[in-house]
């Protein structure tokens, strides 16, 4: 009787344990954080030696090469999402875009390109720097 007793007490026990684990996890899960942007800020969008992709793939191993090194990608809705917040936050003053060795195809280039002249209407400047200007990062 004392065995079964103490048993049932064990078994309620961890399941209100799991449940209270459960309930700490989605919490954890679906709080978002919300970025605080000072006055004057700078958006640093930062394509040096970035390959500009339309989907991230969840694969940890893609991102390797032969070398080992591991290959640096962005993907494009980022980057547009990141110039139009800059387009609507006050206290970004100027966007600053890298530039060299960028890897992108020119339709993704044609629509940051559209996203920065977005921007630039606001009244906003653009400082665009590259160590290599190939007709990719020009344009």
């Amino acid at each position: 009787m004392k065995n079964i007793l103490t048993t049932i007490i064990g078994i309620i026990s961890s399941i209100i344990v799991m449940i209270l684990l459960i309930i700490g996890f989605v919490a954890i899960i679906s709080s978002e954080d919300e970025v605080k942007v000072k006055e004057n800020s700078i958006l640093k969008i930062d394509l040096a030696n970035t390959s500009v992709v339309e989907r991230s793939s969840e694969n940890p191993f893609d991102g390797l090469s032969l070398s080992g090194d591991v290959a640096s990608t962005i993907e494009l809705k980022q980057v547009l999402d990141n110039i139009e917040k800059a387009k609507l936050d006050d206290n970004i003053k100027v966007i600053y875009i890298n530039t060299s060795y960028v890897s992108a195809g020119i339709s993704q280039i044609e629509e940051i390109r559209n996203k920065l002249l977005e921007f630039k209407q606001t009244g906003k400047p653009i400082i665009a720097y590259s160590e290599v200007y190939n007709q990719a990062a020009y344009y």
